[in-house]
């Protein structure tokens, strides 16, 4: 029966509807409906359904144009229906690639490849020092070069490194009289201009400390202000999509039954979410963006955590040092920078989220069927798809995909805290990332048993023999009593499996200290081998 003949006739008609590519069920095209048009079409209180075919949106676009020249009248627009049959057809899908799109990203590849080319040149190919990649890196360079800023200062902490800091600044002065307590540093002189802390000895005060106390509160603050922040924000628009309900429904990921984002054109504001496919892509994908910034907080985070897990197990036994290139009894640092055990569930968990993110959020698009007549078509401007006259694109949205995702976020985040509460093994010195901290609890020591008998050669990290080279330094001058014997001793410490503690210093140190200080009363923390019989901190001993 057409539409013309329709006028001659009775509107109550039964009315057979087949359903559309687009169409996955008769549920789907309920759901397209206007809200208004739903609550009647689903009204079964009655002997038959009325509902409005075509809306007037769709007649201002003159979508039924050729309808209206074959006589149809739009005051017969609402029909009465007593059934309705859906047939469900198989969806014909395409590909199409934005050449915009494509053009961006293939810009965004060059430039970080080209990022990767400078740094492999200019740091580590024609690099005239050592890379520092890794904590091992740093202690070794450390070990072999003594920072002559924090010599006898081995019991220096990150913390300690802040209060002098603040009171560089002026930004206190309640830190006067600071080195008289038993803990904290003093300026060697009232001038700012000196950069030297003062030596001195502290008492060792023996405690197990939880991993919270390891990283700088600000890294706390800074990193869980971002991440609660992301979390409120998804909480807030979950509540919006519900309607306030917090009850999620329709489908997991992209789907036709699901709600899109639109604006209320009744309020007189232009549609910023249906037609243009870049622009939606843009739009849809700044949840991603959000996500990445939390993800490269986060990986910071639990990297730091593992870092003061291992120098703290620095002090439980002889452990080899992580570098970057091996050499003796070091080993290679983590493909990931972090052991595969915490490595790859944070890959993982940042797989998942954005997988997630992107079923909450997507671009939706139809290439024929009735979206276009409910949200005012056409809606395919600047269309770069190969959609008809009549696609529909827009961004969609799941609620029960918006759920899971906050949920999984929300447990991701908890686990540094959970961790943040566990002890740290041993009983060192928190130094955190600081390195001025690290530099002062690398001095080893010059009378250390380390054998140095073979150090005219080496072995790589293959087993083979190399000849060793032995680097002179510029600034281990004449006067601080530095050799080749000394570098060979500090060189072959770092190759070697070390622990962190009390070890015995060579005689010249003891020997500037007799005057000022019972020097059986005071002892020095560094690392050393298994054969220098590395000690515990005593508590309430003296170190310096």
């Amino acid at each position: 029966m057409s539409i013309a003949r329709l006028r001659q006739h009775s509107i109550t008609a039964n009315v057979t509807i087949r359903a559309k590519p687009a169409w996955d069920s008769t549920k789907s095209w309920l759901r397209a409906l206007p809200r208004s048009t739903q609550r009647t079409w689903n009204d079964t209180s009655g002997s038959t359904w009325s509902f409005s075919f075509w809306g007037p949106k769709s007649l201002e676009k003159n979508i039924l144009k050729a309808q209206m020249r074959g006589g149809f009248d739009v005051s017969y627009n609402t029909l009465n229906v007593s059934y309705c049959l859906a047939e469900k057809e198989e969806q014909q899908c395409k590909i199409g690639v934005p050449n915009l799109l494509l053009l961006v990203a293939l810009l965004c590849v060059l430039v970080k490849l080209s990022q990767c080319i400078f740094a492999m040149v200019r740091y580590v190919l024609n690099g005239t020092g050592d890379v520092l990649v890794t904590p091992g890196d740093a202690i070794k360079s450390l070990i072999c070069r003594p920072d002559p800023t924090t010599t006898r200062m081995c019991t220096l902490e990150m913390r300690d490194v802040q209060f002098t800091r603040d009171r560089l600044l002026g930004a206190s002065r309640r830190y006067k009289g600071y080195r008289r307590e038993a803990y904290g540093v003093e300026m060697l002189h009232g001038d700012v201009e000196h950069e030297f802390l003062a030596p001195q000895a502290r008492q060792w005060k023996a405690q197990r400390r939880r991993f919270f106390r390891a990283l700088p509160i600000n890294v706390w603050l800074k990193t869980y202000a971002i991440l609660l922040a992301v979390l409120i924000a998804a909480i807030y628009y979950f509540y919006q999509a519900t309607g306030g309900k917090f009850q999620a429904s329709g489908a997991f990921g992209s789907s036709g039954i699901n709600n899109f984002v639109t604006l209320d054109g009744s309020l007189g504001l232009s549609n910023q979410f249906t037609g243009d496919f870049v622009r939606l892509v843009l739009l849809a994908n700044i949840p991603q963006l959000i996500l990445s910034i939390s993800y490269l907080q986060f990986n910071s985070l639990i990297t730091k955590i593992f870092m003061a897990k291992e120098w703290a197990q620095m002090s439980t036994e002889y452990r080899p040092l992580r570098v970057r290139e091996p050499q003796g009894d070091q080993v290679l640092t983590y493909r990931l920078q972090l052991p595969y055990r915490w490595g790859v569930p944070c890959i993982l968990a940042s797989v998942l989220l954005h997988w997630l993110a992107s079923s909450s959020c997507y671009v939706f698009m139809a290439d024929g069927g009735f979206y276009g007549s409910i949200m005012g078509s056409p809606t395919t401007s600047a269309n770069s798809m190969g959609l008809s006259g009549f696609g529909f694109i827009a961004v969609g949205y799941s609620t029960i995909a918006i759920m899971v995702a906050i949920v999984v976020f929300a447990v991701v985040i908890s686990v540094p805290l959970l961790l943040s509460m566990r002890r740290l093994p041993g009983d060192m010195v928190i130094v955190g990332s600081n390195s001025l901290a690290i530099a002062a609890a690398c001095h080893a020591s010059k009378a250390s048993k380390v054998d140095i008998s073979d150090c005219g050669s080496k072995t790589d990290t293959s087993g083979r023999e190399t000849g060793m080279e032995l680097k002179v330094y510029p600034h281990h001058r004449e006067e601080e009593g530095d050799d080749r014997r000394t570098l060979s001793v500090y060189a072959r410490i770092a190759e070697s499996k070390v622990k962190w503690g009390v070890v015995r210093m060579e005689d010249s140190f003891y020997n500037e200290l007799k005057d000022e200080v019972d020097v059986n009363e005071i002892g020095h923390l560094s690392f050393g081998v298994q054969d220098d019989a590395v000690g515990k901190p005593e508590f309430q001993k003296w170190y310096i």
